[in-house]
């Protein structure tokens, strides 16, 4: 998928007032075509600002991390064991703090700590990083 596309989708979610984890999931179901019931919407809702703006983990990996979830995961305890739901989700989460530095909020926002990294960057990016490893891991099947 084009990179460009990724991050202009995603940057038109931002622009239009949806937070970091609204956002990169908003982005992921329109570039894949998948229909997103309003109840997952309204629970990712709160995720922005690192979980209701605590400053904890930043919204936009929390939502790549569930987007994985829905793809890796299970309905049921019989369909899959935890450490094949687990291994995709903790790669991806060490890709992302390998390219961030970061998974709280307070962090990618402290001058202290290397500087500020821009929410729509987070967003744009993380959806990028999202695609791929999801067309890496073959996980949109």
């Amino acid at each position: 998928m084009d990179e460009q596309k990724i991050k202009d989708t995603a940057l038109s979610y931002c622009k239009s007032g949806n937070n970091c984890a609204e956002t990169v999931l908003k982005t992921y179901a329109e570039l894949n075509d998948v229909q997103v019931p309003a109840e997952v919407l309204r629970a990712v809702s709160g995720l922005g600002g690192g979980i209701g703006r605590s400053g904890s983990v930043c919204g936009a990996l929390n939502s790549a991390c569930i987007v994985l979830g829905l793809l890796c995961g299970r309905a049921e305890t019989s369909e899959k064991a935890i450490p094949d739901i687990y291994a995709p989700i903790h790669e991806f989460f060490e890709r992302w703090v390998a390219k961030f530095g970061y998974e709280d909020c307070r962090d990618l926002k402290d001058p202290n700590k290397g500087g500020i990294v821009p929410c729509p960057v987070l967003m744009s990016e993380t959806a990028v990083l999202l695609q791929q490893f999801i067309a890496e891991k073959n996980l949109n099947k």
